[in-house]
């Protein structure tokens, strides 16, 4: 079952019902696309914010063979893992344990086998690096970091054509067949719901 089923009964309720409903709530991870603002704002939602649907921009800063393998990804669950892999290969270390970053699997990760990073992983890594963009090619070695809502990236656009295209497919949305969806997962959330930590959770 998706977590985000639970965002009512475990964030929104509790909060309304003790008299902290002006809270406003902003959702983030995984979103992309309009069906998943118009569904995040049914569930409670004031605010919603999105970060890799905008790498594919036509003006951005990362680099194409980044943009590139964004959006060769098809299914973001599939594609890309969490791992410390990508930072230890980068020497962006330091981060709290339970902190990892999201990338897209490549091979880097293929070529470090159980996740033990050895010296001759890291060299292997920097020679990339001075290839820019080619280093970054389907069977490429440089990170791109990506969620698992990559898979609905699928075209580069300026900033305001993505939220235009947003906006019009929230909006193009069904309501009460969305409402009444959401009714259901939140009558299965109540059956679960006992059995959840939400300390050891990430929404």
């Amino acid at each position: 079952m998706r977590l985000i089923s639970l965002a009512p009964l475990a964030v929104a309720d509790p909060l309304r019902n003790a008299e902290f409903g002006n809270i406003a709530l902003v959702a983030a991870g995984r979103i992309a696309e309009g069906r998943g603002v118009a569904a995040c704002l049914a569930l409670g939602a004031a605010r919603v914010v999105m970060g890799r649907r905008f790498l594919a921009l036509i003006k951005t800063s990362i680099a194409k063979g980044y943009q590139d393998a964004v959006l060769r990804s098809k299914y973001g669950g599939l594609s890309t893992v969490r791992s410390k892999l990508y930072d230890i290969l980068r020497g962006t270390t330091g981060w709290p344990e339970r902190i990892g970053g999201r990338g897209i699997i490549n091979r880097s990760f293929l070529d470090a086998k159980e996740g033990t990073v050895t010296e001759e992983n890291k060299k292997a890594y920097a020679k990339p690096l001075e290839l820019g963009d080619l280093g970054c090619v389907e069977d490429g070695k440089l990170t791109a970091y990506a969620g698992t809502g990559v898979g609905l990236v699928r075209s580069v656009k300026p900033a305001a054509g993505i939220l235009k295209d947003i906006r019009g497919q929230a909006q193009d949305l069904p309501v009460e067949e969305l409402q009444q969806k959401i009714r259901i997962n939140r009558l299965r959330s109540q059956l679960v719901l006992r059995y959840i930590d939400f300390d050891t959770v990430q929404l």
